[in-house]
């Protein structure tokens, strides 16, 4: 790359808040270490205080913007997120000015390591005419680096977890911002740092290895691998396995089980994402839709085909409320109560439901009594395996004579979340990856519940364009191009895709199962 030709522009993005000067500190040194070229930083959003040393180097508004570029005429700019931290110097040094036709994007690389688009002066200077000009810009050509076929990851800080990660990494790895990308994944690949992301950069976090089935106490564990798809941490090695199966009992969980006593470090401003939660349940009660939203209208039709029209209901687990807010609307003779560890924040727009709410750990005590309905959407996969007994006698416990228990959880079975590696290996807050059988086996074995039915909803087709844009974007192999290639085409054709939505959730393969038990 011939020196002095090209400029830097890196654009702020909103989503990054109160790091976002710690993240541009780390993007400017990083390119100045190895770089003597411009640096820009456009701020369309003001989200930096003028007084700071960036105020001498950005520029807020189309006129600054414009003056910079016209005074850097014949140049090449590379168009740069806040949310790409880590570029990929070797690919920068290896580009050949000639390769750049019009406006090029970069394919094949690790998420997070590449410029965003790579255009010539004349091409910035027509898009730049327009307002959101950055949303509008059109590839004409791509340059290919194919360091995601060989690594699986995603260092790419759209995800409020990977912020979390990478924020711990500058302080666990020293002089981060020199590293290659090549040395940069040998240090993650290392045992130390390895177990600290897995740790999901906790300190305080304590976890005990696994080394036999902690059920059936097999030692014939298979190691698991990120091999196509990861989508939440991402900063994980596919080199190295981060959930074990058991070949004895099928067991599926996290090699480094969380002490009961510290899983709440696991559920942080980072875990959970920023929404209206007045909206969303408004949009629920709607019939609007929302996050997993078939799967709960069809866990309501189960539960309403086989509870009584007066039932005391108890939503176990129920994050903001949304699940026991619909199941009062539909049900309007139901006592709905709402459980979880904390509640206030969503405590007026619940009491304004009718919901009646408990703020309680259910992994450590009882919770009531004389219910007809518990359900557990969600939960179940993200309780310590040697606390699964405690949970479902206190469940039992709670339940009248022939009580029924709802629960939902990831798919083990399902060949369509296989695909994205179990999409819901989602360490370290999934403990487990768990299947109808082994869960009907555990619960049958404790002589404590009876499974009457199950079936299966989808997350992934219900919300295709976001899954499938993700996977077409990060897949590291061409074989995983080859499915989303056919899956395309299904999808292009509604019939055909609706049909296929149906005979995947008739044979119980969706990416979510839904199970009724009885009170034995």
């Amino acid at each position: 790359m011939n020196q002095t030709n090209h400029v830097f522009i890196l654009k702020t993005n909103p989503s990054l808040n109160f790091f976002i000067e710690k993240i541009l500190d780390f993007q400017i040194g990083r390119i100045k270490n190895y770089f003597s070229e411009k640096i820009h930083i456009w701020d369309p959003d003001n989200l930096l205080d003028s007084t700071k040393k960036f105020n001498s180097i950005k520029s807020s508004n189309f006129v600054e913007l414009k003056q910079f570029v016209k005074s850097n005429q014949n140049k090449i700019f590379f168009l740069i997120e806040t949310t790409d931290p880590l570029l990929d110097i070797k690919f920068l040094k290896q580009l050949n000015n000639n390769d750049i036709c019009e406006i090029c994007d970069v394919k094949g690389a690790i998420p997070g390591t590449t410029p965003k688009f790579i255009l010539r002066y004349e091409n910035l200077v027509k898009i730049i005419l327009n307002n959101n000009w950055w949303s509008k810009i059109k590839p004409s050509n791509s340059i290919f680096w194919e360091t995601q076929k060989f690594n699986n990851n995603q260092f790419d800080l759209n995800r409020p977890v990977r912020l979390k990660i990478f924020l711990k990494l500058l302080k666990k790895i020293p002089n981060m911002k020199k590293l290659s990308i090549e040395d940069f994944l040998r240090k993650i690949d290392s045992d130390y740092i390895y177990n600290f992301i897995l740790d999901y950069a906790e300190n305080k976090l304590r976890t005990k290895s696994v080394k036999i089935c902690p059920y059936c106490k097999h030692k014939d564990l298979e190691s698991l691998y990120f091999i196509t798809s990861q989508p939440m941490i991402g900063f994980l090695s596919n080199k190295k396995s981060a959930y074990l199966k058991c070949h004895n009992c099928d067991l599926v969980l996290l090699k480094k089980q969380c002490l009961i006593k510290d899983l709440h470090l696991l559920y942080d401003d980072f875990e959970r994402p920023k929404i209206n939660k007045q909206k969303s349940i408004e949009d629920f009660l709607k019939n609007k839709g929302g996050t997993h939203f078939h799967e709960k209208i069809k866990s309501l039709e189960i539960l309403e085909k086989y509870a009584q029209k007066k039932s005391k209901m108890m939503d176990l687990g129920g994050g903001f409320g949304e699940f026991a807010c619909m199941a009062k609307k539909r049900n309007p003779l139901w006592t709905v109560h709402c459980v979880d560890f904390n509640l206030e924040h969503v405590k007026s727009i619940l009491e304004k439901n009718n919901i009646i709410i408990h703020n309680q750990n259910f992994l450590e005590n009882t919770f009531g009594q004389n219910f007809d309905i518990v359900s557990s959407l969600h939960v179940i996969e993200h309780i310590p395996v040697i606390q699964l007994e405690n949970f479902f006698k206190n469940i039992y416990k709670s339940l009248n004579k022939n009580g029924i228990l709802l629960l939902t959880t990831p798919n083990l079975e399902s060949p369509l979340a296989k695909i994205f590696d179990y999409h819901m290996m989602y360490p370290p807050q999934h403990q487990t990856i768990l299947s109808v059988s082994w869960i009907e086996k555990f619960v049958k074995n404790l002589k404590l519940f009876k499974k009457i039915t199950h079936t299966s909803a989808s997350v992934i087709l219900e919300h295709y364009d976001e899954w499938f844009t993700y996977y077409k974007k990060t897949t590291p192999t061409d074989e995983g191009n080859a499915v989303l290639e056919i899956f395309d085409m299904i999808h292009e054709n509604k019939i055909m895709f609706n049909k296929f939505h149906k005979i995947l959730n008739k044979k119980n393969l969706g990416s979510e199962s839904i199970i009724l038990f009885k009170k034995i």
